[in-house]
């Protein structure tokens, strides 16, 4: 049971003092004037100064439990020191892990993995225009994704013909893991929507997947004639 108190013990103690260090020294740097410009001083505080905090909480639980249990010697200190750390590095791995598991983005360190895509239109219809980048950030598109956690509109990169059927192509970032993906596609008579089948987190792909049609009915209206076939790409990498 000592080593167990240890080891919680170790844990709040870390947790404790890297707050505390953490916090102190954003106050005492504001105080001084430090500039804090894009966060700067609270990172160096926390990343920087909370580690020592951490360090000295983590220590002092650990002679408080011993202090407490009337254990003393080096190799009584050693040895619940030493379990309170092993406890300290399993609670930062289960953390960091529920953090992995839980991220909401699906790159958290670069650009986001975009959604290629070809739409084959039926035979006789009118192609929308060209949407540059910005005008899709803008949100002037006909065509947006729509997850179970944002909305992001696509850019159309080229219009091709495929005997009388249109092709329009074009991509859109997937910045959010999403349980679901729909492409919507707005025309005169209705709007045409397709499941897009992705992994939460997708990679890159190099081919297309098949041409599939429109799977999905919005306001009771399904446009027939309509295809899809798709990859995702890493920004950079064709």
């Amino acid at each position: 049971m000592g080593y167990i108190a240890a080891a919680l013990a170790g844990v709040v103690g870390t947790v404790v003092g890297w707050l505390a260090a953490a916090l102190l020294a954003v106050a005492i740097g504001s105080a001084l004037g430090v500039s804090d410009r894009e966060g700067a001083l609270a990172m160096s505080a926390f990343f920087a100064i909370g580690p020592i905090g951490g360090l000295t909480g983590l220590v002092l639980a650990v002679w408080l439990v011993m202090r407490r249990r009337r254990r003393k010697g080096l190799t009584a200190t050693a040895s619940h020191l030493g379990a309170a750390v092993a406890g300290v590095v399993v609670a930062a791995v289960l953390v960091a892990g529920g953090f992995w598991l839980t991220r909401p983005f699906t790159n958290g360190n670069g650009l986001p993995p975009e959604l290629v895509f070809e739409i084959l239109m039926p035979a006789g219809a009118k192609p929308p225009e060209l949407v540059s980048r910005a005008d899709a950030l803008a949100r002037r598109s006909p065509i947006e994704l729509q997850t179970s956690e944002n909305v992001m509109s696509a850019q159309i990169s080229s219009v091709r013909m495929e005997g009388d059927r249109p092709i329009v192509t074009g991509r859109v970032e997937m910045a959010f893991r999403a349980r679901s993906r729909l492409l919507v596609f707005r025309q005169p008579g209705g709007a045409v929507v397709f499941d897009i089948d992705l992994p939460r987190s997708p990679g890159h792909e190099a081919e297309f997947t098949p041409w599939q049609a429109s799977t999905v009915l919005q306001n009771g209206v399904r446009l027939e004639g309509f295809h899809i076939r798709y990859r995702s790409a890493l920004p950079g990498v064709e």
